[in-house]
């Protein structure tokens, strides 16, 4: 059984268009959190004037604005605006991640271990899962349904609102990390979603170390792979490896190997130039 707990749902969509223009008029100049909601409310993803500047105000806080009068740029929002748009949308759907704890826990609880461990979410049996999840269908096809993730939603945190699923996986696609197709069957058709990133960017991981990962000068690996960039992007150990030596040969770390492995730079902001420089080499 699943012991089920409060979560908040995920109310906001990942309004991308919306999140890089307020970065970029950050990083040009525009400090004044008004001015950056209105930039921001024409681009969100909503239908109403009230609903585009309740998102707004999200962009603002998700980018680490909040509710100061004033903004001033950082690496995360130098990072959004220098980086390509695969890139960039794969980054702001982690800084979502980080602040949502839906998407995370839906990513941490379900999704990786049914993409990666092929086993079925804790608390429920191959069986219940199964009925939920097209009867089986997409077992062999590798997808997972929306009434398999509300499911657990529901059991594992009391959200009994199917829009607040449906705009996880929603945010997954939007940030190029999860695709969706329909499959036929004899009773109509059933929408499937499933991974399409087999690895994040690699500034998109320097951003992981440096800003969330970082403990002075080092990084805890077992932290790292236990960490939400593994479980969001469904990193297989192997692949983490790659990744910390991509980082090691970018210069952003001093020891790709260790278990405690040491940051080049003291700061996300002095790694940004160096992480910009390596993606565009990447490029």
């Amino acid at each position: 059984m699943i012991r089920p707990s409060r979560c908040p749902a995920l109310a906001q969509e990942l309004h991308y268009e919306a999140a890089v223009h307020v970065a970029r008029l950050v990083c040009d100049g525009t400090t004044n959190r008004g001015d950056l909601l209105a930039a921001a409310a024409p681009l969100a993803d909503a239908d109403t004037e009230a609903a585009r500047r309740k998102a707004a105000a999200t962009v603002l806080t998700r980018l680490g604005i909040g509710r100061r009068r004033h903004a001033s740029p950082t690496g995360l929002h130098r990072l959004l605006v220098g980086l390509d748009e695969q890139a960039s949308r794969q980054l702001l759907t982690y800084v979502v991640a980080l602040r949502e704890p839906l998407l995370a826990g839906l990513a941490t609880e379900v999704l990786y271990p049914y993409f990666v461990e092929r086993a079925t979410p804790r608390g429920m049996t191959t069986e219940e899962f199964s009925a939920v999840n097209a009867n089986g269908l997409f077992e062999v096809a590798g997808a997972i349904t929306h009434a398999a993730v509300a499911e657990y939603a529901r059991r594992r945190w009391r959200i009994r609102d199917l829009s607040a699923t449906r705009r996880a996986l929603r945010v997954l696609r939007k940030g190029g990390l999860f695709g969706s197709a329909w499959m036929h069957r004899s009773q109509g058709r059933c929408l499937g979603h499933f991974p399409i990133t087999g690895m994040p960017a690699d500034a998109v991981f320097a951003y992981a170390l440096y800003a969330v990962h970082g403990d002075g000068d080092h990084v805890r690996v077992d932290r790292l792979r236990a960490g939400l960039i593994v479980r969001l992007f469904m990193l297989r150990p192997i692949a983490v490896d790659y990744l910390l030596e991509q980082a090691f040969r970018h210069g952003l770390l001093e020891d790709a190997r260790s278990e405690i492995a040491r940051l080049t730079y003291r700061s996300l902001e002095e790694a940004i130039e160096p992480i910009l420089h390596a993606h565009q080499m990447e490029r």
